[in-house]
């Protein structure tokens, strides 16, 4: 089957059944893609599996059964009689099994592992997601030879619809094994608001650094297509270096991707002049009434990497500081509390206007870091089980997105870099480097 281009459609014009509305988030990724249309919000899972690969019916066989049981797997964008977008499930009769079903025609290499990244950088660059369809696709990607043992599986979606704990739902609609749905982490019922508690989340969102990281030091705006890069450690591996210094899991990958920037930074970067790389970091504030829900919930908030610190420990204390600040207090309170409320219109407007401001050579976070928590197994496809995974995040405004995941006890990290930036390569060896140091 020949993969063609998916060129960007308009919402349908009618309203379906079951249709439900879209999140606050989900309203300003719409208003962002609307602002800046040739920016694709599509986002990317590998999947590694065991075994020969199912034959082209086998694989269109298994989604199009997945689909037919779970119907959030078929929700697409429509707009109601109000004129505003919903997201609407539509009938099995009307789902394009060829569409989300897809089959890469280019075999991959030997080592999956290996050559995934490349997979990915092919598939984004020859693929987009039609906003038309529900969000996502999944492709069938065979080693050289066709019918070699082991393969991999690439999902898709558009950050439109899913964020880190609504794509590990929908990979667990589409290839989970137990009747009982992967977790997905701890939720937190919200609390009442205080007028103390307004006037802290103001405090610290005044402080927030916007615009204080300059690109030139990476020669200006990042331009060329993607590049992908991963690195692999386990579980216990991050949970050894937290037990013996006494921090999270985030925390570790905070501080080891911090050292790995400090010795990647180009020539030129003054370290001691700029101390801190201020990053941007998705916050999960998904309620628990909406714990499955196939839309966005995440808040951002900014983590100073410590990049100018030579002391390893040190760097460790000051990211520990300031996330356990942010554990301690309620990041996204003046969202819940004020922006929730504001019209759906108004916060499209707010985030199509925001992608038009702005000095090209300037960026609010050149990196942006997710840890959207590993998944917990057992995952399989027709018979077949898959043994691991990678996150690969979409690249915001700067330079480099970077993505923590895994399955069980597989861990990931995965980068995403522009083609112009030079020597990324080197990143997941660097950060591996960090890691080592810190168990």
């Amino acid at each position: 089957m020949s993969i063609k281009t998916m060129k960007r459609n308009s919402p349908t014009s009618h309203e379906e059944p079951e249709s439900r509305r879209l999140s606050p988030y989900d309203q300003a990724f719409l208003g962002f893609q609307q602002g800046a249309p040739s920016v694709a919000l599509d986002k990317g899972t590998l999947l590694f599996v065991d075994g020969r690969p199912p034959s082209d019916q086998e694989w269109r066989a298994h989604v199009a059964g997945q689909m037919a049981r779970q119907p959030a797997l078929r929700e697409r964008l429509a707009t109601n009689r109000r004129g505003e977008p919903v997201w609407s499930t539509i009938p099995m009769n009307d789902a394009d099994i060829d569409y989300h079903a897809a089959v890469w025609p280019e075999p991959t290499g030997s080592d999956p592992r290996r050559s995934g990244p490349q997979v990915i950088d092919e598939i984004a660059a020859s693929t987009r997601l039609d906003l038309s369809r529900p969000p996502w696709r999944v492709f069938l990607v065979r080693r050289g030879g066709g019918n070699a043992d082991g393969f991999m599986i690439h999902y898709r979606c558009s950050h439109i619809q899913q964020d880190g704990a609504a794509m590990h739902s929908a990979l667990w609609m589409l290839f989970g094994e137990d009747s009982e749905p992967v977790s997905i982490g701890r939720l937190r019922a919200r609390p009442q608001v205080r007028p103390r508690d307004l006037l802290a989340e103001a405090n610290r969102a005044r402080h927030n650094p916007l615009g204080r990281n300059d690109l030139t030091i990476w020669g200006g705006r990042p331009t060329g297509p993607n590049r992908h890069h991963l690195a692999e450690t386990t579980l216990t591996t991050l949970r050894r270096a937290g037990r013996r210094h006494g921090v999270t899991i985030n925390d570790i990958f905070l501080t080891a991707l911090a050292g790995a920037v400090r010795a990647w930074a180009p020539r030129g970067w003054d370290l001691a002049a700029h101390p801190l790389l201020h990053t941007a970091m998705p916050l999960s504030v998904r309620p628990p009434d909406q714990a499955r829900t196939l839309s966005n919930y995440s808040s951002v908030v900014w983590v100073p990497l410590p990049v100018g610190e030579p002391d390893r420990h040190l760097r460790l204390q000051r990211v520990s500081n300031h996330t356990r600040v942010l554990r301690d207090t309620e990041p996204a309170l003046l969202e819940r509390t004020v922006v929730a409320r504001l019209p759906a219109s108004l916060v499209r407007q707010i985030a199509t206007t925001s992608t038009r401001l702005g000095d090209p050579n300037k960026a609010k976070y050149p990196i942006s870091v997710s840890n959207p928590r590993g998944m917990s197994g057992p995952l399989a496809v027709c018979g077949r089980r898959i043994t691991g995974l990678a996150h690969f995040p979409l690249r915001g405004q700067g330079p480099l997105s970077v993505v923590l995941g895994g399955l069980d006890e597989q861990v990931s990290v995965a980068f995403t870099v522009a083609e112009s930036v030079s020597n990324a390569d080197l990143l997941p060896g660097l950060f591996l480097h960090e890691l080592h140091h810190l168990t």
